[in-house]
């Protein structure tokens, strides 16, 4: 089992960009930022160990130290995607081995994202 926390405020995945000028797809540099923060964290508590290969089961907080209303705060299932993605080929080979996700939204008075990862059935 690994479990990690990330003191970041959490972001939503969202869709590349097309920009009409260039013609070109792009990814906004805050969200890229986001997502390498969360790999960085992911590699360090994984500490060389290889990637989990069986079936895995992942909890997930998202806290924000804000109070706002819900709908702002992110669809939690867009605040997990761009998570489970950056985890991909580091904490676990892929994300379909993923059997069981929770995911939570939180106000505290931090705003973190709190990942926890094990072998499905422990």
């Amino acid at each position: 089992m690994i479990e990690f926390t990330v003191f970041t405020t959490p972001r939503p995945w969202q869709r590349p960009r097309f920009n009409s000028k260039t013609g070109s797809v792009f990814t906004a540099p805050a969200i890229r930022a986001y997502s390498e923060l969360i790999r960085i964290a992911a590699g360090k508590a994984m500490g060389g160990r290889e990637p989990f290969e069986q079936p895995i089961t992942v909890n997930l907080s998202f806290a924000r130290d804000t109070f706002c209303d819900w709908k702002r705060f992110g669809d939690v299932d867009n605040l997990s995607k761009i998570v489970l993605d950056a985890m991909n080929g580091i904490v676990y080979l892929d994300d379909s081995l993923i059997i069981e996700l929770t995911a939570e939204k939180i106000f505290d008075r931090k705003s973190y994202v709190k990942i926890s990862v094990k072998p499905f059935g422990d």
